[in-house]
């Protein structure tokens, strides 16, 4: 399996290789793993992708107010920042034009609201474990809370920057992968 040596830096220092990589995994090791029969065999699950691989979750991306979107990274270090501000329109600019409608739906709730900023703002950094090529963006799985499972970040570019989407996905593989990662740990 292919790496990058792990880090703690703004997303503008963490650099930006896409490599093919094979990862595999003994499939009765895997917590909430879900079965995959297009990739198993032999008792093993095996995904091969184009991205970048943290092992262990090394690298952490800390805030950052802002950045040129150049990366990924930036953008998830430049949300991170507007996280911790409780800025919601800073929020809603790092997300696709055509995902800004959903936020501002959450948003809309006062309650639910409130209860999102309060669980963002306690966001003091980003754990990356893994990001890579999927469905035309950029999935990049981040445990935000230690010893929660990573979570999936979808990105897509938009006008030559980075940007947040709502996508969402209906397949097992991006779960299985953060299962795989987490288990890891």
């Amino acid at each position: 399996m292919g790496s990058i040596l792990g880090m703690e830096a703004v997303g503008q220092q963490l650099p930006f290789k896409i490599q093919s990589l094979t990862l595999r995994y003994k499939i009765d090791k895997i917590l909430g793993y879900q079965s995959d029969p297009q990739h198993e065999s032999d008792g093993y699950v095996q995904y091969q992708i184009n991205g970048q691989i943290f092992p262990n979750g090394s690298s952490r991306i800390i805030a950052a107010p802002s950045t040129k979107r150049a990366t990924p990274w930036e953008t998830l270090a430049e949300l991170l920042s507007a996280y911790q501000k409780k800025d919601t329109q800073l929020i809603k600019n790092l997300f696709t034009i055509q995902s800004q409608a959903k936020i501002e739906q959450m948003l809309s709730d006062k309650q639910k609201r409130g209860r999102f900023l309060d669980a963002i703002g306690s966001i003091q950094h980003m754990i990356v474990f893994v990001g890579f090529e999927y469905k035309g963006g950029f999935v990049v799985l981040i445990q935000t809370h230690e010893g929660e499972p990573p979570f999936p970040f979808y990105l897509v570019q938009e006008s030559g920057q980075w940007k947040m989407s709502s996508f969402e996905d209906t397949g097992i593989m991006v779960t299985n992968i953060a299962m795989c990662l987490w288990k890891k740990l």
